[in-house]
């Protein structure tokens, strides 16, 4: 089993219970701590567990987590807040902190939100924790996704063995998502190719193409298809597709096209883009296609730099070497040519030089 299928597996598992995107998470049973969404009155979704509240512009609400301990020791909690972004998987992430939030996204679910950063819960007790939000004054269309993620505090535990003492470090966590609303009017979504680079995934060269949603909506059932041509060439030299990608509102994500086990060439290049935004339900909008370019160029830095890098076994590419060769090669028969030539001429003229001093002894 490759990096990429079990990243893929535990991005699964994370978002399991994910219903419609935004859900309680965990990541294993084994943690002492669980959590509850409590949802208020104006939860606008109440068929759904997480929190999905229709708010008014400049509105302040508190709304409540339940964080329960089932072990026998007092256990501590770290709850932090984000902003839900687009991995590179194509899903809707609400626990990704490092990722740079998208330049489109005007209100950060962790810039209009605040909680305390840290809960203790006695052991076999449950306590009550709140998380403040305040709406943008402004009222705005479309949604703002953020997440709570409650993760046990680290702790080092001593698992004897025969060799002696190994210390494991227990991490566990949860994410439970938030939707905000003011209104109900609908945002029709859109996509835009924001640059294409030369870079790698684990070890393979890869061509990456950042996309956009610059909208409050979620985009949908989208399908990608991604194709690189040589500047001013129409041979496709690298192509992919795929299907069944969802974007955060206000997010980007980087679509990767990968070499194989080609190594980047020094050059100037395009990346076309045809994205399909096709939702199987009516209310999630209509079905949208964009055909977007970009131009880029892989210097000979950045080609040798990866290439160096890449873990896969390129492929050669041998013209350079011929033409080396095969210029040493005349350079080298033209030299011993030269050479021979010198040394017939050179032996010419001593003869012709004896023929001379021959005639002259013999008209004396």
């Amino acid at each position: 089993m490759n990096k990429k299928t079990i990243k893929l597996i535990m991005s699964i598992l994370l978002f399991l219970s994910i219903v419609g995107g935004v859900s309680q998470t965990a990541f294993a049973d084994s943690t002492p701590i669980s959590v509850k969404a409590i949802l208020p009155d104006n939860q606008h979704d109440k068929n759904v567990s997480y929190y999905n509240l229709m708010m008014k512009a400049g509105a302040t609400q508190e709304i409540e987590l339940q964080l329960f301990n089932s072990s026998d020791e007092d256990a501590v909690a770290e709850v932090s807040l984000t902003a839900a972004t687009t991995n590179d998987n194509g899903l809707i992430d609400y626990n990704l902190p490092d990722k740079e939030i998208d330049k489109s996204l005007l209100y950060p679910f962790n810039k209009i939100a605040s909680t305390p950063k840290e809960v203790t819960i006695p052991a076999k007790k449950d306590v009550m924790t709140k998380v403040t939000i305040e709406m943008p004054v402004m009222e705005f269309d479309g949604m703002i996704l953020g997440g709570i993620n409650v993760k046990a505090k680290k702790v080092e535990a001593e698992e004897k063995s025969e060799s002696g003492g190994m210390k494991i470090e227990n991490e566990m966590s949860y994410a439970i998502g938030v939707v905000l609303q003011e209104n109900e009017n609908p945002v029709k979504t859109d996509m835009s190719l924001e640059r294409v680079f030369a870079s790698a995934v684990m070890g393979a060269n890869t061509t990456k193409a950042t996309l956009q949603n610059p909208t409050s909506a979620v985009m949908e059932d989208v399908s990608i298809e991604a194709k690189v041509y040589k500047k001013g060439n129409d041979t496709v030299l690298f192509e992919t597709k795929k299907d069944g990608y969802r974007m955060a509102p206000n997010s980007s994500f980087d679509f990767g096209v990968g070499l194989g086990n080609k190594p980047y060439v020094t050059g100037d290049y395009v990346m076309k883009v045809t994205a399909t935004s096709d939702p199987k339900d009516p209310k999630n909008g209509e079905e949208q296609t964009w055909n977007l370019e970009k131009e880029f160029s892989v210097t000979a830095a950045e080609a040798k730099k990866l290439n160096d890098a890449s873990a896969v076994e390129l492929e050669k590419d041998y013209l350079m070497y011929i033409i080396i060769g095969s210029v040493s090669a005349i350079v080298l028969i033209g030299g011993l040519t030269t050479l021979v030539v010198l040394r017939n001429k050179k032996k010419q003229a001593a003869i012709q030089a004896a023929k001379k001093r021959k005639r002259k002894s013999s008209k004396k």
